[in-house]
């Protein structure tokens, strides 16, 4: 039952406009390098890691103030907020259910949740080890108030 439904998200996700627009306006934010969206984006993000940096330097110096308290948060929620959309516009889970169910199908071979849902976290723990994905992960971990440095 539960491996049916996981097939019906599947092929709702694949035929759903609402969708697809969505995920083409993050690519386009993201990672498509003709995209105005994109470097408007990089260039906050550009804003974002200076001011973040600025405030840890300030910090050494004069303390932590609330403004900076609030900045640091806002700063770590962008970061992984923009971490999780990439991990999810790098593949389309969706396509690999569906390619894994028809392959089942075709076959005539038992449709397994777990086997397509491990396909899903292989392609998602594919993206998280580029080296990209790391340096944005480095990025994240400073939310972390001993590793704070590493955003430098």
């Amino acid at each position: 039952m539960l491996a049916r439904f996981l097939v019906y998200i599947a092929y709702f996700l694949k035929n759903s406009i609402r969708y697809q627009h969505c995920k083409r306006f993050f690519y386009d934010l993201l990672e498509n390098p003709k995209s105005k969206l994109k470097s408007r984006f990089d260039m906050f993000m550009i804003v974002l890691v200076i001011a973040s940096v600025s405030s840890l330097v300030y910090e050494v110096e004069h303390g932590l103030g609330q403004w900076s308290i609030y900045l640091e948060h806002f700063v770590v929620s962008v970061f992984i907020a923009e971490y999780l959309l990439r991990m999810w516009i790098y593949s389309d889970s969706h396509r690999l259910i569906i390619d894994y169910y028809e392959h089942c199908e075709y076959l005539s071979i038992r449709f397994r949740f777990m086997t397509a849902l491990k396909k899903v976290f292989a392609k998602k723990l594919a993206y998280m080890v580029t080296p990209f994905a790391i340096i944005d992960l480095l990025a994240i971990l400073p939310s972390y108030r001993p590793l704070r440095i590493l955003r430098v």
